[in-house]
């Protein structure tokens, strides 16, 4: 799947309703981080934030997102923003950022994801001894 990176802030549906994917595009006076206490370079990063939307409303987790730095500059322009989305979709940043958040642990499956995804093992029970019942993953299949 590629995510194309605009000027706007992107937002891609999940499976769980008012939870979105928040991709952008912006620019940083770099420094030092005061989270992380590291230096970070001046430039175009690039944004992935799971989110939820409720109206006007935005809300986020702090330390679920990720950033990266697309194109180190010395100073803000229009030309290196433009040169900062080309690069970031030539290369499909935003699906590698998401990938990375998917492979550190996130839990949330984009829409269009969920509509390509491989056949979901069958959950059913059995009882097992004196253990009561235990939800087992069968052999069988079922189309999502």
């Amino acid at each position: 799947m590629e995510i194309k990176v605009t000027e706007q802030k992107t937002y891609l549906p999940t499976t769980e309703p008012k939870h979105f994917i928040r991709v952008e595009m912006d620019y940083s006076l770099g420094g030092c981080n005061y989270f992380t206490y590291k230096q970070e370079q001046r430039g175009y990063y690039l944004h992935v934030t799971p989110v939820e939307r409720d109206g006007m409303w935005e809300s986020f987790t702090a330390f679920t997102g990720i950033k990266y730095c697309v194109l180190p500059v010395s100073r803000r322009s229009d030309k290196s923003f433009r040169k900062a989305i080309e690069i970031a979709n030539e290369n499909n940043l935003a699906m590698k950022l998401i990938q990375h958040l998917l492979d550190k642990g996130a839990t949330f499956v984009l829409a269009e994801e969920e509509k390509k995804a491989s056949p979901m093992p069958v959950l059913t029970t059995t009882f097992t001894g004196g253990a009561g019942e235990v939800p087992v993953a069968q052999t069988q299949t079922q189309n999502a």
